[in-house]
């Protein structure tokens, strides 16, 4: 598979005998063969205060907390309707 890939062959375009025995070993494989786990005491980080402002959406007039909220031309949405502004037809 890596080989195909490297001449350019997209994904799409591989045979699914190639491939799936690769997926199929991934997904019964142990975690502890895959990953490697390591705690880090003392690892300092700063912790974001949470946030519970809230603004009006532009289009559809809920609620939505502030860290959610998208200002888009001075108006401020929440994401769904950013997301059909955005991509209107």
């Amino acid at each position: 598979m890596f080989k195909l890939r490297a001449q350019g062959v997209p994904p799409y375009q591989l045979d699914p005998a190639v491939v799936e025995p690769l997926i199929d070993d991934v997904l019964t494989r142990p975690w502890t063969e895959i990953f490697d786990l390591q705690e880090f005491s003392g690892y300092p980080f700063d912790k974001s205060p949470e946030v519970f402002d809230a603004v009006q959406c532009a289009s559809c007039g809920e609620l939505v907390v502030t860290s959610y909220a998208h200002n888009h031309q001075g108006q401020m949405y929440c994401e769904p309707c950013l997301d059909k502004l955005t991509h209107a037809r």
